[in-house]
């Protein structure tokens, strides 16, 4: 996206930051996912988790131009900018002239809380959700054009 692509200094500088400030707790590891950077917990110790929490509300309240996401276990940081996988998978149906075509079964999987945005861009309807503990779930979803399973 070329608006985030402005944003890439920023986003260099807040991972150097994001590393040092997670250096002494075991376990954390900070991941450049080039147009967000994203803050792992899932192997440090349950106790240190309220420190790293505590060290990123305190740094980011200091910091402008950015949003604060969360999913399975990671803190996500990226340039408040309106774009998400959602208007990712819209744009890139637009784009490929794939989204108003009947002969397209359009189908997205993921597994956090940040594919959200890309499952509410399908079926006007219902679309269906599972987890790898054996749970599903059948939502409204919003969205339109094209057909999918979410």
């Amino acid at each position: 996206h070329q608006v985030a692509a402005e944003h890439l200094p920023r986003l260099s500088v807040l991972r150097q930051q994001l590393e040092e400030l997670i250096v002494d707790i075991p376990g954390a590891s900070v991941e450049d996912n080039l147009f967000a950077v994203t803050v792992h917990y899932r192997n440090c110790s349950e106790e240190h988790v309220p420190l790293l929490f505590a060290r990123l509300d305190r740094m980011l309240s200091a910091q402008e131009g950015f949003r604060r996401g969360s999913g399975k276990k990671v803190v996500e940081l990226r340039p408040d900018v309106a774009w998400n996988k959602g208007h990712a998978v819209r744009w890139l149906l637009d784009a490929l002239h794939l989204s108003q075509r009947s002969d397209v079964f359009t189908l997205y999987l993921g597994d956090d809380t940040t594919d959200e945005d890309a499952f509410r861009v399908f079926c006007g309807g219902e679309s269906e959700t599972a987890s790898s503990d054996g749970g599903s779930s059948t939502g409204s979803s919003g969205g339109g054009g094209g057909g999918g399973v979410a």
